[in-house]
């Protein structure tokens, strides 16, 4: 209510038609014309953190992995998703799943560690807490693989420092960021599908150091591929000077 009142008063002031837009991809200039249609709107892609770092891998034995979240704990980040898809895990597989993010919705968050911890002992839940920008890379690297079944993103710059760190990625379809398994560099899901959740964790828990190696050399070669076909310093410029 309080956002719906925001902007009934802000078109009422004529402002939209006197500013400047930025939209970070299509789906935002949507959004923003879908409010004021009259509006001045420039599209500007996000510019992600990158990790210029040399590639590293982690230690990957069968039967074992290490995950990673790093995002507000919300229903829109579709945690609880990954917590009752653990409960499938064979006994002898042990998974380390790490959550890094903002307790954003106290309910919500209730939620997950009462899931988390009903999970069997070969599963071990951490919450962590909120993370400082500055550590996200470092952290990112500690784990085999970034697990995100969101709801819906604009970008994702979790996602995008998993993949410039060397990890791959586990997805949801509603993010920019697709056909991941073509480059070996992650999956991008339909969250409906469960199964295939279940299988790619599956895959996941079988990979030995060698296969493990491959994904994260595909993680790492995306980033840097998508990093060559943007034109920063260009669409900035047109941004702030036209």
């Amino acid at each position: 209510m309080k956002k719906k009142l925001f902007l009934q008063i802000f078109r009422l002031t004529g402002w939209p038609r006197k500013l400047q837009f930025h939209a970070t991809d299509e789906q935002e200039l949507k959004d923003i014309k879908s409010f004021f249609p009259t509006a001045n709107v420039k599209m500007a892609p996000n510019i992600p953190n990158v990790d210029n770092s040399s590639l590293s891998f982690p230690v990957k034995q069968k039967d074992e992995l290490k995950a990673i979240f790093v995002s507000r704990i919300h229903p829109k980040k579709n945690l609880h998703f990954l917590l009752e898809l653990f409960r499938e895990l064979k006994p002898a597989q042990k998974l380390t799943f790490d959550i890094y993010g903002v307790f954003d919705d106290e309910a919500y968050t209730s939620q997950c560690k009462k899931l988390a911890s009903a999970l069997p002992d070969n599963i071990l839940i951490n919450f962590h807490g909120p993370l400082a920008s500055r550590d996200v890379l470092v952290t990112l690297k500690k784990s085999h693989v970034f697990m995100l079944p969101t709801l819906g993103e604009n970008f994702g710059h979790a996602i995008f420092e998993s993949l410039t760190a060397g990890r791959p990625v586990l997805i949801s379809d509603q993010t920019p960021w697709r056909d991941l398994t073509v480059a070996k560099a992650g999956w991008d899901l339909p969250v409906a599908n469960k199964q295939a959740y279940s299988n790619v964790i599956e895959q996941l828990l079988n990979m030995e150091q060698e296969e493990f190696n491959v994904w994260a050399n595909g993680a790492k070669n995306h980033s840097v591929e998508y990093l060559a076909k943007q034109d920063y310093f260009s669409t900035y410029s047109k941004l702030f000077n036209e």
